[in-house]
């Protein structure tokens, strides 16, 4: 059986090569962004307004770990 590419690596990075692969992305990224637009929007609704990015890079953060494992392995 041969095994599927979902991601080609280009320099330093990966892109999406198959559906799968921006699939895989969509699952990873939205609810990451999601979150931490909510994250955002709760710190700002309780006036902490210096700290409020701080969870958007966070969960940004742990989505690209994340993808980068995957592509890591299906490329």
């Amino acid at each position: 059986m041969k095994r599927e590419i979902w991601f080609q690596k280009a320099g330093w990075s990966y892109i999406p090569w198959h559906w799968k692969g921006f699939a895989a992305m969509a699952v990873m990224g939205l609810p990451a962004a999601a979150t931490g637009g909510a994250a955002i929007w709760m710190l700002n609704h309780w006036g902490y307004r210096d700290v409020a990015l701080l969870p958007f890079f966070l969960m940004t953060g742990l989505a690209i770990i994340g993808l980068r494992a995957v592509a890591k392995r299906t490329s």
